[in-house]
């Protein structure tokens, strides 16, 4: 098995070359929020209050989502500095730039309503079919989920599912994973 960080490069790797064709990684997008959308539909948990990302510059671009569909009340991370990763209510159109460890994000502002997401979107490096995540390294995600009982949905594009994840006592595993190709219920999450 590949470590968490030659597979981290790899996937770096990956979504390098699909950024090089927009065009690709836009209709992969599109597919992918096809998918969730679908998701949250058939099993009737639309309605349920979703936390969702904003997308950096390498993940799916999925703002369709929470801009053209009517899913309620959407929150998106924010970072404290004692607090760590937390969700608060907001919309695509009104988050706020924010730099962080060297990178853009987008985050709702800071007088906006904390809350705990009862389905989480959740973006990663790598995927496998039985729910493990890599992530980019800063734990923030397993971190907020634990001693969480929420919906857990993966998100990537389908070059970024794997065969194995090496998985720490820490890591979290993913209920769905949802890809441009498909999407997948982990059915056993151990």
């Amino acid at each position: 098995m590949k470590t968490k960080s030659e597979l981290r490069k790899e996937c770096r790797e990956i979504l390098k070359e699909l950024s090089k064709n927009q065009a690709l990684l836009s209709s992969k997008s599109q597919e992918i929020t096809d998918q969730i959308y679908s998701l949250l539909l058939s099993n009737k948990i639309i309605h349920l209050n979703l936390g969702a990302y904003y997308p950096l510059d390498d993940e799916p671009e999925i703002t369709d989502l929470f801009v053209n569909k009517n899913l309620g009340r959407i929150s998106f991370p924010s970072f404290g500095e004692d607090t760590g990763m937390v969700f608060k209510i907001g919309q695509g159109h009104e988050l706020k730039k924010k730099e962080m460890f060297g990178r853009s994000f987008f985050v709702p502002s800071e007088d906006s309503e904390e809350v705990v997401p009862e389905i989480l979107l959740i973006p990663g490096l790598a995927f496998s079919r039985d729910g493990a995540r890599l992530g980019r390294g800063k734990g923030y995600y397993d971190r907020y989920l634990e001693n969480k009982n929420l919906i857990k949905i993966g998100i990537c594009f389908h070059e970024q599912l794997v065969d194995e994840v090496p998985m720490e006592e820490t890591d979290v595993k993913m209920d769905f994973v949802i890809t441009d190709k498909l999407q997948l219920k982990v059915e056993n999450r151990k």
